[in-house]
Order: C-alpha cells, then sequence, then structure tokens
C-alpha cells in the first residue's frame, strides 16, 4: 500500500490553491513538511503556483484566516501519473484510487 497527501486552501480568493501534491509514498513512511528529503519513489505533482514541491501558506494581509486542509490517503494501487503533473489532473487520480482518508484542517492568517 503507498500513501498520497494533498494540502489545500480553499479560501484563496482564485479558490482553492494546492500548496503540495506528493503520492508513492510507503506507508511506513515519518517525516515533515519543507526541506525534508522525500523516501525513495515518492514522486511529487506541481503546486498551484506552478512548482513542484511544498509551498508554504501565504494568505493576503487583512484576509481573514485562511484553512489548510492536509489530507491524507491510502491508495489500492500505485497513481498513474508523471513527476510534476497539475493539481487539475493529480487531485481527482489520487481520489479515484483511495480506500482510506484522513484530515487535519490548520489556520493561518497575517
Amino acid at each position: 500500500m503507498e500513501v498520497a497527501v494533498l494540502v489545500g486552501d480553499p479560501d484563496a480568493p482564485g479558490g482553492t490553491f494546492v500548496h503540495w501534491v506528493v503520492w508513492g509514498l510507503p506507508h511506513t513512511s515519518r517525516g515533515s513538511v519543507g526541506g525534508a528529503a522525500l523516501p525513495a519513489g515518492a514522486i511529487e505533482g506541481a503546486n498551484s503556483g506552478g512548482g513542484s514541491g511544498w509551498t508554504p501558506p501565504c494568505p493576503p494581509k487583512g484576509d481573514k484566516p485562511h484553512h489548510y486542509i492536509f489530507g491524507v490517503y491510502a491508495l489500492r494501487k500505485r497513481v498513474a501519473l508523471r513527476a510534476g503533473e497539475s493539481p487539475a489532473k493529480a487531485v481527482p487520480a489520487i481520489r479515484a484510487v483511495a480506500i482510506a482518508t484522513g484530515s487535519l484542517t490548520a489556520r493561518y492568517g497575517r
């Protein structure tokens, strides 16, 4: 079994901003966001900013605090996506093969 992680901000002005998409994580993975090396076999998709990897929260000044949803997905099979795949393709592909999910919602404002 492998795991995927999706992090999104549904309060972003242009709609949900995807901060991170990663799949192919072994279910035994442990680690942290932001600079930690990914385990062998893990693949990152593009974020909504057009880059790959983790994009830290950055809500506009003066906005109400934004919600950041960290979703964890247990996958029944490997997702057939290439590194750097767009969130528009990666997110539904991951959700389509998920057999279990969990989430944590955090709030952040400036």
